[in-house]
């Protein structure tokens, strides 16, 4: 059952599908579902539309931790990192 036979009842409805299959959808595309970064690569958009703030899509989030060393660089523990790595404190996440 789809969602058309709730929805003729005045019933909210969703069907569910998968990522790839909304990625494809026409509907999703219209409605603004589905955006296209600047790589060339598709993501979900953001629902809500917001009248005087419109939603940005922005770069991806980075890995937690990814930027540990620099952080530790700007506070002046540049020569302590690998006792931090090794004690646990931190962690040398590498970029893959």
């Amino acid at each position: 059952m789809g969602a058309d036979r709730p929805a003729a009842t005045g019933h909210a409805a969703h069907v569910v599908v998968t990522i790839a299959e909304l990625l494809d959808d026409p509907y999703a595309r219209r409605r603004g579902l589905v955006r296209e970064l600047d790589d060339g690569e598709l993501t979900i958009g953001s629902p809500p539309r917001l009248s005087t703030t419109p939603v940005r899509v922005g770069p991806p989030a980075t890995l937690p931790g990814i930027d540990g060393r620099a952080i530790a660089e700007e506070l002046g523990l540049a020569a302590q990192w690998p006792t931090l790595v090794a004690s646990g404190t931190v962690v040398d996440v590498v970029a893959p």
